[in-house]
């Protein structure tokens, strides 16, 4: 803020407490009287309650007062010099909001913010409501979203014809695509129980020996969730967190398979998820909403490459 700003800034706060202290005598009643009516459980506020109360009104006081004096000697310019918050921003800047695979300068910042606010968005969710009935509408939807995975990343091969890069180098793009869009459409087969969710397919002899008696392969290791599932999300993060800070990627093709720094918030939210003692529902809900953000980023890497650093690696 500037000097002269937060001066007058300032002069604002401090007569606003010596407003408030001047006129306490004659609202101090009505105060009381508020917190009688509109706070207390039974209607009566004790003789505690009061000087209670009148500590609050000096609290008041005294911060405004000190918010005042905060700004008029420009403390906050002092403690930004101090702590180097803008050197300190840069590099946040430069590690969570780059990502060389594009030559789009701010699609890191994009996907940091949009898979942040969706794990900050479930997880409040959670808090507030609780885990949703996964066996329902829910889980359908939350799975159909690798099925939205796999059709982005089969589009995406599209843009491989457009790329200026040798055969075998396309080659390898286009099997590690193969491999994400098999792997997520085993994922959304596995949670729709290849189908039977949706046409009521009969449960065959061999699926009958799992404990859910459905048309899935997971099934038969349900006793195992509460371990397998905590030792892959932590270990997931884990290992991308080595890959991060400590021996980054090196090359465009890596780079473009490791999912970025951008999901660190995301994909830390989704690792606590495996020790709600809850079901582990969640953790594949975030898993699903993983897919998707994961797809577009290839895609859009293989749409808008950053050329030089894909022409080095080959």
């Amino acid at each position: 803020m500037k000097k002269g700003l937060s001066f007058r800034f300032g002069i604002v706060c401090i007569l606003l407490g010596i407003i408030l202290l001047a006129l306490s005598p004659l609202y101090f009643s009505h105060l009381v009287e508020f917190f009688r009516v509109y706070i207390s459980d039974d209607q009566v506020v004790t003789s505690l309650g009061v000087r209670q109360i009148r500590f609050l009104l000096f609290a008041a006081i005294v911060f405004w007062v000190g918010l005042g004096l905060f700004f008029i000697f420009n403390v906050g310019s002092w403690l930004l010099r101090m702590l180097q918050v803008k050197q300190v921003a840069a590099d946040v800047k430069r590690v969570f909001f780059n990502d060389p695979v594009s030559n789009y300068p701010r699609m890191g910042k994009y996907f940091f913010w949009i898979s942040s606010l969706i794990a900050l968005g479930i997880q409040l969710a959670v808090i507030i409501w609780g885990e949703p009935e996964w066996e329902g509408t829910t889980d359908k939807n939350s799975s159909a979203l690798f099925a939205v995975a796999v059709l982005i990343l089969l589009a995406s091969l599209v843009h491989l014809r457009k790329l200026g890069v040798d055969q075998r180098m396309r080659r390898k793009i286009r099997w590690g695509v193969i491999l994400a869009t098999f792997l997520f459409f085993f994922l959304y087969g596995e949670e729709v129980n290849w189908g039977q969710q949706y046409f009521e397919i009969k449960t065959t002899s061999f699926f009958k020996m799992n404990f859910q008696q459905e048309n899935s392969l997971h099934n038969f290791f349900n006793p195992l969730f509460s371990y397998a599932y905590a030792a892959a999300g932590m270990g997931i993060f884990m290992v991308l967190t080595y890959f991060w800070f400590v021996r980054q990627a090196n090359g465009w093709l890596t780079k473009l398979f490791v999912p970025p720094v951008a999901f660190l918030i995301f994909f830390l939210s989704m690792a606590g998820t495996v020790y709600t003692g809850e079901s582990d529902e969640l953790y594949e809900a975030y898993l699903a909403v993983f897919s998707v953000l994961y797809s577009l980023r290839i895609c859009w890497c293989l749409k808008n490459p950053n050329k030089s650093l894909m022409l080095q690696t080959t």
